[in-house]
């Protein structure tokens, strides 16, 4: 007899007699780790963790080959219904879709994208990348199938509400927004500025021309990288 069901990673029961000399057990194709108890007539074997499907067992020892009559069927898991715990962020950031049987997860998929994540219980912990833009839901695989979550996520586009509006040649200018804390480039009057932005992603800290410049002491508009809306300085 072997153990009729049981789940990925848990143990089966193989029941019969001169099993002492075995050197291999083999389920679904694939070879088990085993022990054998004293008295030669169970084997507990070991079920792969991300085992799927069903099967005989086969048994080998030095006195022969047998295969059992029944087969051993891992309990299917497929994922139930996925949440998103937030509508929208800025890139890079995680985001955590909550949801049953994720723990054999194989794949995350957003707007096209393969993501990395890792498993947390009842969590898939999802990064999304700094080059990440739009919008979607999060389509994830396990051995047993394929669920989307209903929910979607955005990478926030940046805004830009104000401005400095005068300052001197080689002062720094503050550019009040939201969403800015994935900037990758701030322009004004054609010239690319250093710059750096505040823990909470609402202001830029810019630093303009030095004095003498050629544009230094010009008026111009104001752009913050990734295709943001342009406002003039005052």
């Amino acid at each position: 007899a072997v153990t009729a069901t049981g789940n990925a990673g848990s143990t089966m029961t193989i029941t019969g007699t001169h099993l002492g000399s075995t050197t291999s057990v083999v389920w679904n194709g694939r070879s088990l780790s085993f022990t054998v108890d004293d008295t030669a007539t169970h084997i507990t074997a070991r079920v792969p963790a991300d085992a799927t499907g069903h099967d005989t067992v086969t048994v080998v020892a030095t006195a022969g080959t047998v295969t059992s009559a029944g087969e051993f069927t891992v309990n299917a898991y497929p994922l139930g219904t996925l949440s998103v715990d937030r509508p929208s962020d800025d890139a890079p950031t995680t985001v955590i879709l909550s949801g049953t049987n994720v723990a054999l997860a194989t794949s995350v998929i957003w707007n096209g994208m393969s993501l990395s994540f890792v498993v947390d219980g009842s969590d898939i912990v999802v990064t999304i990348p700094s080059y990440a833009t739009g919008s979607d839901s999060f389509t994830v695989t396990n051995p047993w199938g394929v669920a989307t979550t209903s929910d979607t996520f955005a990478v926030a586009p940046p805004t830009i509400s104000a401005v400095t509006a005068t300052g001197n040649a080689g002062s720094t200018m503050t550019i009040t927004g939201t969403h800015l804390g994935s900037t990758t480039s701030v322009v004004w009057n054609g010239r690319s500025l250093s710059f750096t932005v505040d823990g909470t992603a609402t202001h830029i800290t810019a630093r303009g021309p030095a004095p003498g410049s050629p544009r230094a002491s010009a008026s111009a508009r104001c752009s913050v990288g990734r295709s943001c809306a342009v406002v003039t300085s005052g």
